[in-house]
């Protein structure tokens, strides 16, 4: 649903108002925009990752080196999307809590303030996105995301085997994948 904001449409919030998402697991969705084939081809039931696919796949490879509080148990990089199985296991009793007021701080300072307050996985989903996009902008290759990701909370372990096998044969169920175009 869309609401105002400083006389702005803006939408609400697909995240699930339950979930602090600082920790547990998850199963995470995102696209290229449009759904174009920027991250490779798909040949004889072998994906095959273009320049910005392996972009992709070591940006999700350094992600638990970067944020050490999540892991990432499978991953599959498609032609158009990217399925992660993660888990995040971030205690907020751990967080820098400054003593400065947001008044005193500068913009890149306040930025670093707000994102703390986010989700861990979003933060974590939003760095590998935005490693990318600046490798493509960098080298002047035509790509794009979607703006958000879809997300599923999982709540047991026969939906984590259940992720877990869908992710591994997500290239060889290609045709009958819903992102298959």
């Amino acid at each position: 649903m869309a609401t105002l904001f400083q006389n702005k449409y803006r939408i609400e919030t697909a995240r699930y108002f339950n979930s602090d998402y600082n920790i547990g697991y998850f199963f995470v969705t995102f696209c290229t925009r449009k759904r174009e084939h920027f991250l490779g081809e798909i040949i004889n039931h072998e994906m095959h990752l273009s320049e910005i696919g392996y972009q992709t796949f070591n940006a999700i490879q350094k992600t638990p080196l970067l944020y050490p509080y999540c892991g990432i148990d499978a991953f599959v990089i498609m032609p158009n999307h990217v399925h992660i199985l993660i888990y995040v296991n971030f205690d907020k009793k751990e967080q820098d809590n400054s003593n400065d007021s947001e008044g005193d701080l500068d913009v890149n300072q306040q930025m670093k303030e707000i994102s703390l307050r986010k989700g861990k996985l979003s933060v974590i989903i939003g760095s590998m996105k935005s490693v990318v996009t600046k490798y493509a902008n960098i080298n002047d290759i035509p790509f794009g995301w979607q703006t958000r990701f879809y997300d599923h909370i999982i709540r047991n372990s026969a939906e984590y085997n259940k992720i877990f096998n869908y992710i591994e044969n997500n290239v060889i169920n290609w045709k009958s994948d819903c992102f298959w175009d």
